[in-house]
């Protein structure tokens, strides 16, 4: 990925990919492991 790609994104885009990222790589985790309840405090926002 160049960076002059970054610099037209911007943060608020930037932040959006990499929020999507983080969501389907800890969607994957809660479904896999919904009992755990230590898992669902440290993703207090997944339901928002």
């Amino acid at each position: 990925m160049p960076s002059d790609v970054t610099e037209t994104l911007g943060e608020a885009d930037l932040r959006k990919i990499l929020l999507a990222d983080v969501y389907r790589h800890y969607g994957r985790h809660l479904t896999n492991t919904a009992p755990e309840p230590c898992r669902r405090v440290k993703q207090p926002s997944t339901r928002e």
